[in-house]
């Protein structure tokens, strides 16, 4: 096993028309540039034939049906930067509506339920 592991690395091709293949085939799938890049923690460009040997082994995972994408490749960047606006807290001006919008939900739910209690005004 070992033997075919350093044959494949000895053959693996590193030339730009390699690279823009493999990008291909993996964006076919759904898997982007920068996914692979933080996968070998490295700029495509500088990719070892061992690394491109291990992701033609995770392609071909893929292709195949044995493994999903999130088992190899962190979530895409886009993906991230949505999660992240989407936990991050509000403010200025969008955490203000956000408040009274919610202000307006309970208000209004306490009058369908008629527990509303006026306040005393000084008339």
């Amino acid at each position: 096993m070992q033997q075919c592991e350093q044959t494949m690395r000895s053959r693996a091709e590193v030339t730009p028309d390699a690279l823009a293949r493999l990008l291909e085939a993996f964006s076919a799938i759904g898997v982007t540039r920068e996914q692979i890049e933080r996968r070998i923690q490295r700029h495509i460009e500088s990719i070892t034939p061992a690394q491109i040997v291990q992701l033609r082994k995770i392609y071909a995972s893929l292709r195949d049906g044995m493994s999903v994408i999130a088992d190899w490749f962190d979530a895409a960047p886009a993906e991230q930067h949505a999660e992240q606006v989407a936990a991050a807290p509000q403010l200025g001006t969008a955490a203000l509506k956000s408040k009274l919008r919610q202000r307006k939900t309970i208000d209004v739910s306490a009058s369908d339920s008629g527990d509303v209690h006026e306040e005393a005004s000084d008339e």
